[in-house]
């Protein structure tokens, strides 16, 4: 899924993480290739209460 749309936040990971977690069907595992691509994905994941390592298998 390629979003081309401009992105309003310093870490473009963290908006693409809100999309995706947004889908009736959200990813269940992530991949970050870089720190800002990470920072933006925890933030965002924090963000809905899905951060909490309990949450992990």
């Amino acid at each position: 899924m390629i979003d081309r749309k401009p992105y309003r936040y310093r870490f473009p990971a963290y908006a693409l993480i809100h999309d995706l977690l947004a889908l009736p069907n959200p990813p269940t595992a992530l991949i970050a290739l870089t720190e800002t691509q990470t920072i933006g994905s925890y933030r965002a994941i924090r963000e809905r209460g899905l951060g909490s390592w309990a949450n992990t298998t």
